[in-house]
């Protein structure tokens, strides 16, 4: 499943994780990711991957525009 995210500068994504694998790139913008191995910072041009059932959270430091890909789909998302 291939998604696109527009997220406002300020905005949070509480920790979270899911059973999908998640793989990131920043169009746009920079995110503050929260992760239990430490925070990271990901920008324009940066990728991530996030797998099944890590926990992750995101600050949104920009307006930002990522695309993301999660393998299986997320039935949360359809």
């Amino acid at each position: 499943m291939l998604c696109i995210f527009y997220l406002e500068k300020n905005a949070f994504v509480p920790l979270h994780h899911h059973e999908e694998h998640q793989i990131g790139y920043v169009l746009k913008g920079k995110l503050r990711f929260l992760i239990k191995e430490g925070d990271f910072l990901a920008e324009e041009g940066d990728s991530y991957i996030f797998n099944s059932n890590e926990e992750h959270g995101a600050e949104v430091l920009e307006d930002t525009e990522v695309i993301e890909v999660f393998s299986p789909s997320r039935e949360d998302y359809k």
